[in-house]
């Protein structure tokens, strides 16, 4: 990066397994990932479906204040964040939804685009009447919508936490071609096993959460997963940064180099940006939730 562009950008690098340089980006209680429990109030729960683009998408809301969107990974749904959400700070409204063709929402029939799955999001925000700027939250592909819709609606977006976003790598676009035709002729009875022992090989993986990712693959829907696989496939992110003004944290898998190689392209052509990285692989809230439960709260913290 040029000595102009990081006088322009705030751009913090944390090592693998959250090292001493958490401290200078991060509170150290934040970056200890603390179990708390319960800080969200359950009572203010509220959960249905809404029309949104077009599409029939089932929400969950909790809590009250400004408001949090949460953005789950290919073959999640929203459950994908089960374990995070009770550790984030109470004075926000956090809203998960199932994604087009995912849990309960309206599964995926013919071919659809990356820009479907961005005004998805602007429907379910204008369904809810959240008018104000919101705060998007997403892992791998909710992570890549919530960029796509930062760009698009800049307004509507007061800051960004996006974990391994698949946003597109280079070179790429073939592979996952023939990865969507794999997975719609594969079962997913068998693929979501194999996926869970790659997953969660490591000894002190969590098996909450290795239960949560096991049991949404085996229900996917094959046809609705490839298409989403081929929709990511199809875009060009490559001028999304430069349109992303919110202030944006970006977290790598550190079990994938490519997701730190896309990061850092992504990073280098936007403005108020900051960079850290956690030792799991792309499904990072069912991986390490209390780690990521603490690093949304420090950003909504510093975000205010």
């Amino acid at each position: 990066m040029s000595s102009q562009k990081s006088g322009e950008q705030r751009r913090t690098v944390l090592g693998l397994g959250l090292c001493a340089a958490a401290a200078a980006t991060f509170p150290a209680a934040a970056v200890a990932a603390p179990r708390r429990r319960a800080a969200v109030r359950p009572a203010t729960s509220r959960s249905g479906w809404v029309k949104a683009n077009g599409q029939s998408v089932r929400y969950e809301t909790t809590g009250s204040g400004p408001a949090v969107i949460l953005l789950h990974e290919i073959g999640m749904a929203l459950q994908s964040w089960d374990l995070v959400l009770p550790q984030l700070p109470a004075g926000h409204q956090y809203i998960r939804y199932d994604l087009r063709g995912f849990g309960l929402s309206q599964k995926i029939d013919a071919p659809v685009s990356f820009d479907d799955l961005v005004a998805d999001l602007a429907g379910l925000l204008d369904a809810l009447r959240l008018a104000g700027p919101v705060t998007l939250v997403g892992c791998a592909l909710g992570g890549a919508i919530a960029l796509a819709f930062a760009a698009t609606y800049p307004t509507r977006v007061a800051g960004i936490v996006s974990l391994a976003p698949a946003a597109g790598p280079r070179g790429r676009g073939a592979a996952m071609l023939a990865q969507a035709d794999l997975v719609e002729r594969t079962k997913m009875s068998e693929m979501g096993p194999r996926m869970a022992e790659k997953q969660f090989a490591a000894p002190d993986a969590n098996p909450a959460g290795r239960q949560i990712f096991e049991g949404l693959q085996i229900s996917n829907d094959p046809r609705s997963a490839a298409a989403l696989v081929r929709a990511i496939a199809s875009v060009n992110f490559d001028p999304i940064p430069a349109k992303v003004r919110a202030s944006t944290l970006f977290v790598a898998a550190g079990h994938d180099s490519d997701s730190q190689q896309t990061i850092d392209r992504l990073a280098a052509g936007m403005r108020s940006v900051r960079v850290t990285s956690l030792p799991c692989g792309h499904f990072m809230p069912v991986e390490m939730p209390d780690q990521v439960a603490a690093l949304i709260t420090a950003f909504l913290r510093r975000n205010r």
